[in-house]
């Protein structure tokens, strides 16, 4: 699954390649041919990783909740009966979506940041003080990013003692 997301973040990144190409090219009809390759990449790639997610989302899901019902089984009568039917549904449902959302997560980042790599890497070919520059850029707004969901999770955290 991680080289399809590879593979799918080489013919995005061509996409991009192609488009930028295409700006300053004279001749742009010798250029349809890539781009549609690209296209097809990108597309055939993320098909076959959102269903292989999917299928191991659906794999781990069932895998968890079996072990959550086989203990909740093995519990006693009496702690059974004190536990919050709220919980025990929250944790067969909400808890195991979240393990599926962080599968799709983990695939779209991946191919995402082999998109970047290789857009910066051709920014470095073409321009190296606009690489320069766009990788400052980049650094700073992950900086500020970081700092503010810290900053988030500092206030969530306060909020949750008050409660």
């Amino acid at each position: 699954m991680l080289i399809l997301s590879i593979i799918s973040g080489l013919g995005n990144a061509f996409v991009i390649l192609v488009i930028n190409t295409a700006i300053g090219a004279n001749e742009k009809a010798s250029l349809i041919p890539f781009f549609f390759l690209g296209i097809t990449l990108y597309i055939y790639t993320q098909q076959l990783v959102r269903s292989k997610v999917i299928e191991l989302s659906n794999e781990i899901i069932f895998k968890k909740r079996i072990e959550i019902i086989q203990k909740i089984l093995k519990t006693p009568y009496e702690e059974f009966e004190s536990m919050n039917r709220g919980t025990i549904q929250a944790t067969l449902n909400n808890d195991t979506e979240a393990i599926s959302n962080s599968i799709n997560s983990l695939v779209s980042g991946v191919t995402s940041l082999f998109t970047i790599i290789v857009c910066f890497v051709y920014l470095l070919f073409l321009n190296h003080y606009v690489f320069v520059l766009s990788l400052l850029i980049v650094v700073l707004i992950s900086a500020i990013y970081f700092l503010v969901i810290r900053y988030a999770n500092g206030i969530e955290d306060g909020s949750a003692t008050l409660n």
